[in-house]
């Protein structure tokens, strides 16, 4: 092994350290459910595999008991594997992945906030509506014109 491949060796492992870490301290505070789920997705296998199932049926009404027949798991073990990784119940990262594929869609398309909710699986736009304006403090048409002002 190379000297610089120990280096970077080295270097990863320090890396996926700081985040495990970066991720536990996040877990135990209120800014957890601001943490990118992906990133806390990472440490688990569990629930990457969720959250690919989740946006692979975005647009279907699941549940919990849906999610944990698909993954061959109880409920209380995913219930207890997604709030461990993620800081928040199941369901909680289910409506994340649902807002942040709403507000990519949002920044990136032309569709209305209707058409969105609808492809990302919520049942009335006004729920999107109110979840955005919580998440962001924005309204949805400026969360589009920021992401069109690119």
């Amino acid at each position: 092994m190379t000297d610089v491949e120990r280096a970077m060796c080295a270097e990863f492992a320090l890396s996926v350290s700081n985040s495990r870490n970066l991720g536990r301290q996040l877990r135990k505070s209120r800014q957890a459910r601001f943490f990118i789920p992906v990133h806390l997705a990472f440490q688990d296998p569990l629930v990457r595999r969720v959250e690919a199932f989740v946006k692979a049926n975005v647009g279907d009404h699941i549940g919990l008991d849906d999610i944990a027949r698909a993954m061959a798991v109880a409920p209380r073990t995913l219930n207890r594997r997604i709030t461990d990784a993620t800081g928040m119940p199941p369901m909680k990262f289910v409506q994340k992945i649902r807002l942040d594929m709403a507000l990519h869609k949002l920044k990136t398309t032309r569709k209305s906030l209707h058409l969105v909710a609808e492809d990302v699986g919520f049942a009335e736009p006004s729920a999107l509506y109110r979840l955005i304006v919580r998440h962001t403090g924005q309204t949805p048409s400026s969360l589009r014109n920021l992401g069109n002002s690119r």
